[in-house]
């Protein structure tokens, strides 16, 4: 019941801070984290990265990763050939699609970071 009760917080968790909390009660409660549980994290940071700039949609579809919707400022497309020159932006659609990095989770957010930084 504790580690449902555990998932069900880290499914819920809409910011970084809360997302924190949860790792911070896990290491307490249960103590070193296994890889699995890297995992769920590394996902759950990346859908608050994404909810964070707006995506409803991030998906991989073979070695791409494609995100809506995307609107992007002159600047930040810009930005995005910097980024990302191989990326494949579908204005009329709100699609972009990036490369699949390695590793997947840590590289999409990194990515989502750089390209839509908090203090934009």
């Amino acid at each position: 019941d504790l580690r449902l009760e555990a998932y069900r917080r880290l499914a819920a968790a809409d910011t970084h801070a809360e997302v924190d909390d949860v790792v911070a009660e896990w290491e307490d409660r249960f103590g070193p984290l296994p890889e699995e549980a890297q995992g769920l994290i590394s996902l759950a940071r990346l859908r608050v990265e994404a909810l964070r700039v707006g995506l409803k949609d991030l998906v991989q579809v073979r070695h791409e990763i494609r995100m809506s919707p995307v609107d992007l400022k002159p600047s930040q497309e810009v930005r995005l050939e910097r980024l990302q020159p191989r990326a494949v932006l579908r204005a009329a659609e709100g699609e972009l699609f990036i490369p699949a990095p390695r590793p997947l989770l840590e590289g999409v957010i990194g990515f989502l970071r750089e390209m839509w930084p908090e203090t934009d």
